[in-house]
């Protein structure tokens, strides 16, 4: 059976429970002063006005992107050393090499040519010296060749060139020598 309070502690029961309801209401922090708040205000300005502002598409050059194209920019390139020892007898694209590895000697070449010309300038040599189209295909509207020296030896072509264009960069060269070990 529940106990009762006796009426005379009634009162000093019911403040206590009100004690106990006020303790659990938030506290409301303190409103600064006007003059305050207006300092506060003046201050913030200074700061946004002192604040370098947006210039937006600036004119200013990355090092190692002068002369590049926006596509091989945004692709993160930036211009590299041509490998040294490419052989004299064969072109390379009028442009800029991107990324250049020699490994031996094979060539792994990516440039940002000076036009899209450059890719069919490429393809017509190829065909036009005497080396045979081993491969080529097409993938998302690039189509990628793969040439075979006309010397040959008991093995096969001595050499192999492999010329693509790249998706969404119209003057991307891909252009890769392959050198057979003797």
């Amino acid at each position: 059976m529940p106990s009762r309070i006796p009426a005379a502690l009634a009162p000093a029961a019911l403040a206590v429970a009100a004690l106990a309801l006020c303790a659990c209401v938030p506290t409301v922090p303190s409103v600064p002063d006007l003059d305050e708040l207006g300092e506060l205000v003046e201050d913030a300005e200074e700061l946004v006005s002192d604040a370098p502002e947006d210039e937006g598409d600036d004119d200013t050059v990355q090092p190692g992107t002068e002369g590049l194209s926006p596509e091989a920019i945004a692709a993160g390139y930036t211009a590299v050393e041509m490998p040294s020892g490419w052989p004299s007898e064969l072109p390379l694209p009028d442009g800029i090499p991107v990324s250049g590895i020699r490994s031996g000697e094979s060539f792994y070449l990516v440039f940002d040519a000076a036009s899209a010309d450059e890719l069919t300038a490429l393809h017509d040599w190829y065909r036009g010296a005497g080396w045979t189209v081993e491969s080529e295909f097409e993938v998302d509207g690039v189509v990628l060749s793969i040439y075979a020296s006309p010397e040959t030896n008991e093995t096969g072509p001595l050499r192999r060139a492999t010329v693509s264009g790249m998706a969404d960069w119209p003057t991307g060269v891909q252009y890769n020598l392959e050198v057979q070990s003797s």
